[in-house]
């Protein structure tokens, strides 16, 4: 059996909850357990969903067989895409630039044609903040995701954690993935003997 979450934010969700926490998450996660007669599961996540799964290991590591972690946010992450550790002043200006669209994608283009940020950033940013609903979206996860933050620390105690339970950890990267490079894939590994 598998199931795939969309976070709150992201795709059909209909997240009334307010902000979300990992608390939340913990919660949806036992439900299924419970619904399914499973106590045991392979927790795998993609982007922000792999920083989400690496502190959710946290609380559900006893019932853990596995971590899969696909392009995963919080290890090696582009500093403008990394929502959880922006300052508060740099979010509120991006904010306030994209009330003004045309200016917010003025300066996109501008960073992106005198080489600040690169062809695939800059489509990224087309992509992800092109409606007024993925804006919206940018901000509530902004909001949310700082819960799940991930420090080189935290990575640490994590990894301790996983390797004292003998945690099979397994980490998939983009060869090409400017947002998530793959050199993240060896921060991973470091020090992890159960990591492929």
């Amino acid at each position: 059996i598998f199931y795939a979450l969309s976070t709150p934010y992201h795709g059909a969700t209909d997240w009334q909850e307010g902000l979300f926490d990992r608390r939340h998450i913990v919660e949806i996660i036992e439900l299924i357990l419970h619904r399914e007669g499973r106590s045991r599961f392979v927790l795998m996540g993609y982007s922000m969903g792999g920083k989400m799964s690496m502190r959710l290991s946290e609380s559900l590591l006893p019932r853990m067989d596995g971590l899969v972690l696909l392009a995963a946010d919080g290890l090696k992450t582009h500093p403008l895409y990394d929502v959880s550790v922006l300052p508060g002043y740099f979010v509120r200006l991006v904010k306030g630039l994209m009330l003004i669209p045309p200016l917010f994608f003025g300066i996109a283009r501008l960073a992106h044609g005198t080489g600040l940020i690169s062809k695939f950033l800059y489509q990224f940013t087309q992509n992800h903040f092109a409606t007024p609903a993925q804006r919206r979206r940018f901000f509530r996860v902004y909001a949310s995701i700082r819960d799940f933050d991930m420090t080189p620390d935290r990575l640490d105690r994590l990894k301790g954690l996983w390797q004292a339970c003998h945690l099979p950890v397994m980490g998939v990267f983009g060869q090409r993935d400017e947002v998530i490079p793959p050199v993240a894939g060896q921060i991973l590994a470091a020090g992890l003997p159960d990591c492929d």
